[in-house]
């Protein structure tokens, strides 16, 4: 992998702002009225936890709600503690929409 390359691939970790800002975009999707259909309800379980993680500051997965199911809900609670080490942009943990 060129320099180049290595500069795309790295992330950043975030600061306590954009950490701020996140938690406030997820609890606009959770807020969303389509997050409470039924179908959402997985959507709506992943951005819960992803909430504890950004406010908690967990940045391991042995942390995650072993109770949370696998699927929708655990990718996004997974992104979420990747996001805080830097590994995932905000971007791709705001991604999941809930089906309107």
């Amino acid at each position: 992998m060129n320099s180049s390359e290595q500069k795309d691939y790295e992330h950043s970790t975030p600061s306590e702002e954009q950490i701020e800002e996140t938690i406030q975009m997820v609890a606009r999707i959770l807020q969303h009225p389509a997050t409470s259909r039924d179908e959402n309800a997985g959507i709506k379980n992943g951005y819960r936890e992803a909430i504890k993680i950004l406010t908690g500051n967990i940045r391991s997965y042995e942390e995650i709600d072993l109770m949370l199911e696998a699927g929708q809900p655990l990718s996004i609670a997974v992104m979420a503690v990747d996001y805080l080490n830097g590994e995932c942009s905000q971007k791709a943990l705001l991604a999941v929409d809930p089906t309107r």
